[in-house]
C-alpha cells in the first residue's frame, strides 16, 4: 500500500475515509497497540501517521524530521518524531503524543 503511494492515495483501498489531518500531503494514519499497527477505523484516535515522500518532494521526509527535531531543541512543543525501519528517505513517522486513557478516567 505504501509503496504504492505514488500512483494512488494511501486510503484508496479503503474507500470514504473520515480524517481529521490537516494538509495536502499523502499521509497514514495508524494506531499502535501492543507493539501492533492497526488501521484506525471510524472516528477512532491515531495514535501516529506516517508520511511517504514523494516524487514530486523527495527530501520531505528528512526536511520534516530535521525541522522538526529543531524546533524541539529550541524549546518549542513538538510531538515525538522518529524515523520509520527501512529506507529512510521514503518513510518518516510522527507521533501525535495520545495516551490511550483507563475507562472511566478524564
Amino acid at each position: 500500500m505504501i509503496l504504492e503511494s505514488e500512483r494512488r492515495p494511501l486510503l484508496a483501498p479503503y474507500g470514504a475515509a473520515r480524517l481529521s489531518l490537516a494538509g495536502a500531503q499523502d499521509k497514514l494514519p495508524l494506531f499502535q497497540r501492543d507493539g501492533r499497527w492497526l488501521r484506525p477505523l471510524g472516528g477512532s484516535p491515531t495514535t501516529h501517521i506516517l508520511k511517504p515522500s514523494s516524487a514530486g518532494f523527495p527530501d520531505i521526509v528528512a526536511n520534516e524530521f530535521l525541522s522538526m527535531r529543531l524546533a524541539g531543541r529550541l524549546g518549542l512543543g513538538v510531538p515525538r518524531v522518529g524515523l520509520a525501519p527501512g529506507d529512510w528517505e521514503r518513510f518518516g513517522w510522527r507521533c501525535h503524543g495520545r495516551t490511550r486513557r483507563v475507562r472511566g478516567s478524564r
